[in-house]
């Protein structure tokens, strides 16, 4: 997508993005599940390889943050260090 500004932005224009996040979401959520409990790691490192800034950018975030707290809810409250690289 091409650089721009105001109406022209990235976040302003990114809904097609957004539907796939959500669309995905279970898959996402899934996957992420698996690799915690298979590790049961002290840190996670979470790549966002696409645009690093935007509200798509926050509710990959948020899922994937969100996943992690229930697990380790359900994992005796065993807590787990996020890092997110953008």
């Amino acid at each position: 997508m091409a650089e721009g500004v105001g109406e022209w932005s990235y976040s302003k224009n990114s809904r097609r993005q957004e539907t796939v996040i959500r669309e995905t979401k279970p898959i996402i959520e899934n996957a992420t599940k698996e690799v915690y409990t298979a590790l049961l790691p002290k840190t996670m490192i979470i790549v966002d390889l696409g645009c690093s800034a935007g509200p798509n950018t926050l509710l990959f975030m948020s899922n994937v943050i969100g996943v992690i707290a229930d697990q380790c809810k359900s994992n005796e409250g065993d807590t787990v260090e996020l890092q997110f690289f953008l």
